[in-house]
Protein backbone atom coordinates (compact mmCIF):
# COMPACT_ATOMS: atom_id res chain seq x y z
CA UNK A 1 0.00 0.00 0.00
CA UNK A 2 0.96 3.42 -0.99
CA UNK A 3 1.07 6.58 1.22
CA UNK A 4 -2.61 7.83 2.03
CA UNK A 5 -1.12 11.37 1.33
CA UNK A 6 0.85 11.06 -1.45
CA UNK A 7 -1.45 13.30 -4.04
CA UNK A 8 -3.05 15.48 -1.31
CA UNK A 9 -1.65 19.20 -0.58
CA UNK A 10 -1.00 20.09 2.96
CA UNK A 11 -3.55 22.08 3.74
CA UNK A 12 -3.18 25.73 5.11
CA UNK A 13 -3.67 25.04 8.22
CA UNK A 14 -0.94 23.18 8.59
CA UNK A 15 1.14 26.07 8.11
CA UNK A 16 2.45 27.37 11.80
CA UNK A 17 3.40 23.81 12.47
CA UNK A 18 5.61 23.54 9.08
CA UNK A 19 6.90 27.10 10.27
CA UNK A 20 7.67 25.58 13.75
CA UNK A 21 9.58 22.67 12.25
CA UNK A 22 11.65 25.24 10.12
CA UNK A 23 12.47 26.94 12.72
CA UNK A 24 13.17 24.21 15.25
CA UNK A 25 12.96 25.68 18.43
CA UNK A 26 10.88 26.46 21.45
CA UNK A 27 7.45 24.62 21.80
CA UNK A 28 4.21 24.36 20.49
CA UNK A 29 0.77 22.65 21.47
CA UNK A 30 -1.83 21.07 19.21
CA UNK A 31 -4.76 20.64 21.00
CA UNK A 32 -8.35 18.87 20.00
CA UNK A 33 -6.15 15.82 18.72
CA UNK A 34 -8.76 12.42 19.16
CA UNK A 35 -8.41 8.95 17.46
CA UNK A 36 -5.59 8.45 14.82
CA UNK A 37 -5.49 12.56 14.38
CA UNK A 38 -2.18 12.63 15.98
CA UNK A 39 -0.30 10.17 13.13
CA UNK A 40 -2.09 12.06 10.63
CA UNK A 41 -0.84 15.11 11.46
CA UNK A 42 2.88 13.36 11.37
CA UNK A 43 2.25 11.90 8.49
CA UNK A 44 1.34 15.15 6.62
CA UNK A 45 4.29 17.13 8.07
CA UNK A 46 7.49 14.41 7.34
CA UNK A 47 7.65 15.06 3.41
CA UNK A 48 8.96 18.87 4.49
CA UNK A 49 10.84 18.16 7.23
CA UNK A 50 13.89 16.69 7.85
CA UNK A 51 15.47 15.24 11.00
CA UNK A 52 14.70 12.38 13.01
CA UNK A 53 11.35 12.76 14.79
CA UNK A 54 11.03 10.81 18.07
CA UNK A 55 7.08 10.47 19.03
CA UNK A 56 6.73 9.78 23.39
CA UNK A 57 3.90 8.54 24.31
CA UNK A 58 2.54 7.57 28.46
CA UNK A 59 2.54 3.49 27.31
CA UNK A 60 3.90 0.72 25.24
CA UNK A 61 -0.05 -0.33 24.16
CA UNK A 62 -0.10 3.59 22.78
CA UNK A 63 3.00 3.24 20.94
CA UNK A 64 2.33 0.18 18.82
CA UNK A 65 -1.02 1.82 18.09
CA UNK A 66 0.89 4.82 17.16
CA UNK A 67 3.47 3.00 14.93
CA UNK A 68 0.62 1.17 13.29
CA UNK A 69 -1.64 4.18 12.51
CA UNK A 70 1.71 5.97 10.84
CA UNK A 71 2.65 2.89 8.79
CA UNK A 72 -1.34 3.25 7.70
CA UNK A 73 -0.97 6.83 7.00
CA UNK A 74 2.43 6.99 5.49
CA UNK A 75 2.72 3.25 3.51
CA UNK A 76 4.48 0.13 4.74
CA UNK A 77 7.95 3.23 5.40
CA UNK A 78 10.97 1.34 6.71
CA UNK A 79 11.71 4.63 8.33
CA UNK A 80 9.26 4.22 11.33
CA UNK A 81 10.71 2.66 13.60
CA UNK A 82 9.57 1.14 17.80
CA UNK A 83 11.98 1.77 20.58
CA UNK A 84 10.35 -0.65 22.96
CA UNK A 85 10.99 -0.73 27.19
CA UNK A 86 12.45 -3.96 28.76
CA UNK A 87 8.68 -4.66 29.47
CA UNK A 88 9.46 -5.92 33.24
CA UNK A 89 9.38 -4.18 36.24
CA UNK A 90 12.13 -2.14 37.87
CA UNK A 91 14.43 -4.81 39.87
CA UNK A 92 12.48 -7.73 39.24
CA UNK A 93 14.47 -10.83 38.41
CA UNK A 94 13.34 -11.14 34.81
CA UNK A 95 15.47 -10.11 31.66
CA UNK A 96 13.75 -8.87 28.65
CA UNK A 97 13.43 -10.56 25.49
CA UNK A 98 16.47 -10.73 22.98
CA UNK A 99 14.32 -9.12 20.81
CA UNK A 100 12.99 -6.33 22.60
CA UNK A 101 16.67 -5.88 23.55
CA UNK A 102 17.84 -6.35 20.38
CA UNK A 103 15.14 -3.80 18.48
CA UNK A 104 16.33 -1.23 21.29
CA UNK A 105 19.87 -1.89 19.84
CA UNK A 106 18.69 -1.57 16.68
CA UNK A 107 17.16 1.98 16.87
CA UNK A 108 19.95 3.52 18.51
CA UNK A 109 22.17 2.54 16.10
CA UNK A 110 20.14 3.73 13.17
CA UNK A 111 19.77 7.55 15.25
CA UNK A 112 23.63 7.34 15.74
CA UNK A 113 24.15 6.60 11.64
CA UNK A 114 20.52 8.22 10.35
CA UNK A 115 18.68 8.31 8.21
CA UNK A 116 17.78 11.77 8.62
CA UNK A 117 14.09 10.97 8.07
CA UNK A 118 13.34 8.39 11.06
CA UNK A 119 10.82 8.72 13.17
CA UNK A 120 10.97 6.42 16.18
CA UNK A 121 8.12 5.83 18.28
CA UNK A 122 8.83 5.53 22.18
CA UNK A 123 7.10 4.49 25.05
CA UNK A 124 7.68 6.94 28.03
CA UNK A 125 9.49 4.01 29.95
CA UNK A 126 11.73 2.48 26.99
CA UNK A 127 13.00 6.48 27.07
CA UNK A 128 13.87 6.65 30.92
CA UNK A 129 15.89 3.48 30.98
CA UNK A 130 19.79 4.21 30.90
CA UNK A 131 21.45 2.79 28.33
CA UNK A 132 25.31 1.72 26.92
CA UNK A 133 27.16 4.46 25.57
CA UNK A 134 27.79 5.60 21.97
CA UNK A 135 31.41 3.99 22.18
CA UNK A 136 29.93 0.27 22.91
CA UNK A 137 27.39 0.65 19.68
CA UNK A 138 30.03 1.97 17.39
CA UNK A 139 32.38 -0.63 18.72
CA UNK A 140 29.67 -3.53 18.27
CA UNK A 141 28.44 -2.80 15.14
CA UNK A 142 29.91 -6.22 13.53
CA UNK A 143 29.77 -6.10 9.39
CA UNK A 144 29.71 -9.41 7.37
CA UNK A 145 30.12 -9.39 4.16
CA UNK A 146 31.67 -11.91 1.51
CA UNK A 147 35.42 -11.91 0.62
CA UNK A 148 35.96 -10.78 4.07
CA UNK A 149 38.73 -11.84 6.61
CA UNK A 150 36.50 -13.44 9.44
CA UNK A 151 36.77 -16.83 11.07
CA UNK A 152 33.91 -18.65 11.80
CA UNK A 153 34.95 -19.50 15.51
CA UNK A 154 35.66 -15.39 15.81
CA UNK A 155 32.25 -15.03 14.64
CA UNK A 156 30.63 -17.83 17.31
CA UNK A 157 32.68 -16.06 19.54
CA UNK A 158 31.32 -12.61 19.38
CA UNK A 159 27.78 -13.94 18.54
CA UNK A 160 28.00 -15.27 22.50
CA UNK A 161 29.47 -11.98 23.66
CA UNK A 162 26.17 -9.92 21.90
CA UNK A 163 23.97 -11.64 23.80
CA UNK A 164 23.15 -14.61 20.81
CA UNK A 165 21.92 -17.76 22.15
CA UNK A 166 23.09 -21.03 20.22
CA UNK A 167 20.04 -23.49 19.23
CA UNK A 168 19.65 -26.55 16.93
CA UNK A 169 17.51 -24.59 14.25
CA UNK A 170 17.28 -20.59 14.14
CA UNK A 171 14.07 -19.12 14.15
CA UNK A 172 13.45 -16.05 16.42
CA UNK A 173 15.83 -12.84 16.70
CA UNK A 174 18.75 -13.93 18.89
CA UNK A 175 19.39 -17.57 17.83
CA UNK A 176 22.43 -19.01 16.02
CA UNK A 177 23.54 -22.05 14.87
CA UNK A 178 26.21 -23.63 13.70
CA UNK A 179 26.63 -26.29 10.92
CA UNK A 180 29.84 -26.98 9.87
CA UNK A 181 31.15 -23.46 7.85
CA UNK A 182 27.65 -22.69 8.11
CA UNK A 183 26.84 -20.10 10.25
CA UNK A 184 22.76 -19.31 11.04
CA UNK A 185 22.13 -16.06 12.92
CA UNK A 186 18.97 -13.87 13.44
CA UNK A 187 20.22 -9.93 14.24
CA UNK A 188 17.41 -7.67 14.69
CA UNK A 189 18.91 -5.43 12.41
CA UNK A 190 18.63 -7.59 8.95
CA UNK A 191 14.91 -8.20 7.49
CA UNK A 192 15.33 -11.80 8.29
CA UNK A 193 17.92 -14.86 9.34
CA UNK A 194 21.38 -14.48 7.90
CA UNK A 195 23.06 -18.06 6.76
CA UNK A 196 26.98 -17.62 6.85
CA UNK A 197 29.16 -19.67 4.88
CA UNK A 198 33.03 -19.69 5.71
CA UNK A 199 35.85 -20.68 3.21
CA UNK A 200 38.63 -21.23 6.21
CA UNK A 201 39.08 -17.51 7.97
CA UNK A 202 37.43 -15.82 5.09
CA UNK A 203 33.62 -15.06 4.59
CA UNK A 204 32.33 -17.01 1.55
CA UNK A 205 29.22 -15.79 1.24
CA UNK A 206 26.51 -14.03 3.29
CA UNK A 207 22.80 -15.12 2.09
CA UNK A 208 18.94 -14.32 3.57
CA UNK A 209 16.49 -17.55 4.53
CA UNK A 210 13.50 -18.40 5.55
CA UNK A 211 12.82 -19.56 9.25
CA UNK A 212 10.33 -21.69 8.33
CA UNK A 213 11.61 -23.74 5.48
CA UNK A 214 14.80 -23.17 6.23
CA UNK A 215 15.89 -22.50 2.77
CA UNK A 216 18.69 -20.06 1.55
CA UNK A 217 17.06 -16.56 -0.63
CA UNK A 218 18.92 -13.90 -1.80
CA UNK A 219 22.59 -12.82 -1.40
CA UNK A 220 23.12 -9.79 0.93
CA UNK A 221 26.31 -7.66 0.25
CA UNK A 222 26.48 -6.09 3.38
CA UNK A 223 25.00 -7.07 6.90
CA UNK A 224 24.43 -5.43 9.73
CA UNK A 225 24.75 -7.89 12.95
CA UNK A 226 24.27 -5.61 16.45
CA UNK A 227 24.08 -7.39 20.16
CA UNK A 228 20.86 -8.69 21.55
CA UNK A 229 21.13 -8.22 25.32
CA UNK A 230 21.87 -4.25 26.87
CA UNK A 231 24.82 -6.10 29.08
CA UNK A 232 27.56 -7.22 26.61
CA UNK A 233 28.72 -10.65 28.11
CA UNK A 234 32.50 -10.99 26.90
CA UNK A 235 34.79 -11.97 29.37
CA UNK A 236 36.55 -8.31 30.20
CA UNK A 237 32.47 -6.94 30.69
CA UNK A 238 31.75 -9.19 33.59
CA UNK A 239 35.52 -8.73 34.90
CA UNK A 240 34.65 -4.91 35.20
CA UNK A 241 31.36 -5.81 36.90
CA UNK A 242 32.86 -7.92 39.13
CA UNK A 243 35.09 -5.03 39.88
CA UNK A 244 33.08 -2.28 40.84
CA UNK A 245 30.19 -4.43 42.71
CA UNK A 246 32.40 -5.28 45.29
CA UNK A 247 33.31 -2.05 45.20
CA UNK A 248 29.85 -0.56 45.85
CA UNK A 249 28.97 -3.30 48.08
CA UNK A 250 31.68 -2.85 49.89
CA UNK A 251 30.71 -3.15 53.93
CA UNK A 252 26.87 -3.58 53.14
CA UNK A 253 26.66 -6.89 55.10
CA UNK A 254 28.06 -8.09 58.93
CA UNK A 255 31.12 -10.38 58.40
CA UNK A 256 29.97 -13.57 57.25
CA UNK A 257 26.39 -12.23 56.37
CA UNK A 258 25.96 -12.70 52.93
CA UNK A 259 23.09 -10.76 49.97
CA UNK A 260 20.12 -13.20 49.47
CA UNK A 261 21.47 -13.71 45.81
CA UNK A 262 24.84 -13.71 44.28
CA UNK A 263 25.63 -11.83 41.59
CA UNK A 264 29.28 -11.47 42.60
CA UNK A 265 29.85 -15.06 41.73
CA UNK A 266 27.88 -15.43 38.41
CA UNK A 267 29.64 -12.30 37.60
CA UNK A 268 33.05 -13.79 37.96
CA UNK A 269 32.57 -17.05 36.40
CA UNK A 270 31.02 -14.91 33.55
CA UNK A 271 27.18 -16.44 33.78
CA UNK A 272 24.10 -14.60 32.73
CA UNK A 273 21.30 -14.63 35.45
CA UNK A 274 17.72 -13.26 34.92
CA UNK A 275 17.81 -9.95 35.97
CA UNK A 276 21.57 -8.71 34.73
CA UNK A 277 20.49 -5.90 32.82
CA UNK A 278 19.50 -4.27 36.68
CA UNK A 279 22.96 -4.32 37.35
CA UNK A 280 24.17 -2.73 33.88
CA UNK A 281 26.17 0.55 35.37
CA UNK A 282 28.69 -2.47 36.83
CA UNK A 283 28.78 -3.41 33.31
CA UNK A 284 30.47 0.05 31.59
CA UNK A 285 32.32 2.88 33.18
CA UNK A 286 29.27 5.12 32.47
CA UNK A 287 26.05 5.08 30.93
CA UNK A 288 24.09 7.34 28.73
CA UNK A 289 20.23 8.35 28.09
CA UNK A 290 18.40 7.65 24.73
CA UNK A 291 18.42 11.11 24.05
CA UNK A 292 22.47 11.00 24.21
CA UNK A 293 22.04 9.51 20.84
CA UNK A 294 19.99 11.94 18.80
CA UNK A 295 21.40 14.64 16.28
CA UNK A 296 20.61 18.25 17.16
CA UNK A 297 17.85 17.89 14.13
CA UNK A 298 15.45 15.71 16.07
CA UNK A 299 12.44 16.97 17.14
CA UNK A 300 10.11 15.36 20.02
CA UNK A 301 6.38 14.45 20.06
CA UNK A 302 4.75 14.15 23.45
CA UNK A 303 1.45 12.71 22.93
CA UNK A 304 -0.48 13.99 25.44
CA UNK A 305 1.94 15.69 28.22
CA UNK A 306 -0.28 15.45 31.27
CA UNK A 307 -0.28 11.69 30.59
CA UNK A 308 3.33 11.56 29.97
CA UNK A 309 3.78 13.38 33.64
CA UNK A 310 1.35 11.28 35.63
CA UNK A 311 3.02 8.28 33.74
CA UNK A 312 6.59 9.59 34.61
CA UNK A 313 5.65 10.19 38.55
CA UNK A 314 3.90 6.51 38.60
CA UNK A 315 7.25 4.88 37.31
CA UNK A 316 9.66 6.65 39.21
CA UNK A 317 7.14 5.60 42.68
CA UNK A 318 7.22 2.17 40.91
CA UNK A 319 10.89 2.15 40.49
CA UNK A 320 11.52 3.34 43.90
CA UNK A 321 9.65 0.94 45.65
CA UNK A 322 10.56 -2.13 43.84
CA UNK A 323 14.66 -1.08 45.09
CA UNK A 324 13.18 -0.65 48.90
CA UNK A 325 11.73 -4.35 48.55
CA UNK A 326 14.77 -5.82 47.10
CA UNK A 327 16.66 -3.75 49.88
CA UNK A 328 14.44 -5.69 52.43
CA UNK A 329 15.44 -8.72 50.48
CA UNK A 330 19.31 -7.93 51.14
CA UNK A 331 19.41 -7.61 47.54
CA UNK A 332 22.39 -5.15 46.10
CA UNK A 333 21.18 -3.43 43.31
CA UNK A 334 22.06 -0.04 42.21
CA UNK A 335 19.85 2.56 42.71
CA UNK A 336 17.31 3.68 40.59
CA UNK A 337 19.07 6.92 39.68
CA UNK A 338 21.79 5.08 38.18
CA UNK A 339 19.49 2.65 36.09
CA UNK A 340 16.58 5.20 35.03
CA UNK A 341 16.68 8.91 34.44
CA UNK A 342 15.20 10.61 36.97
CA UNK A 343 12.12 13.01 36.66
CA UNK A 344 13.93 16.33 36.30
CA UNK A 345 16.64 14.91 34.13
CA UNK A 346 13.55 13.83 32.12
CA UNK A 347 12.35 17.61 32.10
CA UNK A 348 15.85 18.80 31.53
CA UNK A 349 16.08 16.54 28.66
CA UNK A 350 13.15 17.07 26.62
CA UNK A 351 13.38 21.00 26.48
CA UNK A 352 16.66 20.49 25.04
CA UNK A 353 14.52 19.82 22.03
CA UNK A 354 12.47 21.67 20.03
CA UNK A 355 8.80 19.71 20.85
CA UNK A 356 5.36 19.72 19.41
CA UNK A 357 3.03 18.53 21.86
CA UNK A 358 -0.81 16.95 20.74
CA UNK A 359 -3.15 16.50 23.41
CA UNK A 360 -6.59 15.72 23.23
CA UNK A 361 -7.58 18.47 25.84
CA UNK A 362 -6.47 21.79 26.09
CA UNK A 363 -4.91 21.49 30.14
CA UNK A 364 -1.97 23.63 31.32
CA UNK A 365 1.65 23.11 28.93
CA UNK A 366 3.86 25.63 27.66
CA UNK A 367 4.35 27.44 24.13
CA UNK A 368 1.76 28.78 21.43
CA UNK A 369 -1.29 27.19 21.57
CA UNK A 370 -3.18 25.87 18.71
CA UNK A 371 -6.66 23.86 18.75
CA UNK A 372 -8.07 21.67 16.12
CA UNK A 373 -11.83 20.00 16.03
CA UNK A 374 -11.41 16.65 15.43
CA UNK A 375 -13.49 13.50 16.13
CA UNK A 376 -12.30 10.07 16.43
CA UNK A 377 -14.83 7.05 14.97
CA UNK A 378 -15.21 5.56 18.12
CA UNK A 379 -18.99 5.91 18.31
CA UNK A 380 -19.70 4.13 14.94
CA UNK A 381 -17.08 1.61 15.48
CA UNK A 382 -18.98 0.84 18.25
CA UNK A 383 -22.80 1.84 16.39
CA UNK A 384 -21.81 -0.77 14.01
CA UNK A 385 -20.13 -3.55 16.11
CA UNK A 386 -24.14 -3.75 17.93
CA UNK A 387 -25.40 -4.20 14.04
CA UNK A 388 -27.00 -7.67 13.82
CA UNK A 389 -26.63 -7.99 10.75
CA UNK A 390 -24.44 -7.08 6.82
CA UNK A 391 -27.57 -5.10 6.05
CA UNK A 392 -27.60 -2.84 9.24
CA UNK A 393 -24.04 -2.45 9.28
CA UNK A 394 -23.82 -0.94 5.81
CA UNK A 395 -27.29 0.96 6.55
CA UNK A 396 -26.11 2.54 9.07
CA UNK A 397 -22.88 3.42 7.58
CA UNK A 398 -24.40 4.85 4.25
CA UNK A 399 -26.40 6.68 6.28
CA UNK A 400 -23.36 8.17 8.14
CA UNK A 401 -21.99 8.68 4.99
CA UNK A 402 -24.60 10.63 3.43
CA UNK A 403 -24.85 12.40 6.66
CA UNK A 404 -21.60 13.72 6.39
CA UNK A 405 -21.60 14.89 2.74
CA UNK A 406 -24.82 17.10 3.79
CA UNK A 407 -22.31 19.02 5.91
CA UNK A 408 -19.50 18.63 3.22
CA UNK A 409 -17.56 16.67 4.90
CA UNK A 410 -15.84 13.88 2.79
CA UNK A 411 -15.50 10.39 4.25
CA UNK A 412 -12.52 7.93 3.17
CA UNK A 413 -13.42 4.07 3.20
CA UNK A 414 -10.11 2.20 2.86
CA UNK A 415 -9.60 -1.32 2.48
CA UNK A 416 -7.10 -3.85 1.88
CA UNK A 417 -7.54 -4.54 -1.82
CA UNK A 418 -8.66 -3.20 -4.83
CA UNK A 419 -11.80 -5.60 -5.46
CA UNK A 420 -12.70 -5.18 -1.80
CA UNK A 421 -13.51 -1.39 -2.25
CA UNK A 422 -15.14 -2.01 -5.44
CA UNK A 423 -17.43 -4.08 -3.25
CA UNK A 424 -17.89 -2.43 -0.63
CA UNK A 425 -18.69 0.64 -3.05
CA UNK A 426 -21.66 -1.89 -4.71
CA UNK A 427 -22.72 -2.28 -1.46
CA UNK A 428 -23.18 0.90 -0.20
CA UNK A 429 -24.76 1.87 -3.16
CA UNK A 430 -27.36 -0.37 -2.81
Amino acid sequence: MGSMNRDFPVPSLFGPLLHFLEQREGSLRLCGLKGSSPAYVLSRLRPASAGPWIFLTPDEERAERIRRELLFYLGPDPEVDLYPGWEVKPFERISPQAEAAGQRWRVRSRLLSGPARLVVVAPLRAALSRVPPRAAHREQCLILSPDREYGRDDLVHRLQGMGYTRASLVTEVGEFAVRGYLVDLFPPSTPGPLRVEFTGDRVDSVRLFDPESQRSSEAVEEAKVLPVKEVLLFPERFEEAARKFSARTAGAFPAGKEPSHQPLERMKQGIPFPGLEFYLPDFYPSLETFFDFLPPGAVLFLDDPAELEEGLARFWEEAEEGWRNACSRDELWPSPGEIFLRPEEFQEWSRFFPRLSLSTLEVGGEGETFRWETDSNERLRSELLSSKSEDGILRLLAQRIRSARDKGIATLLACFTLRSAQRLGEMLEK
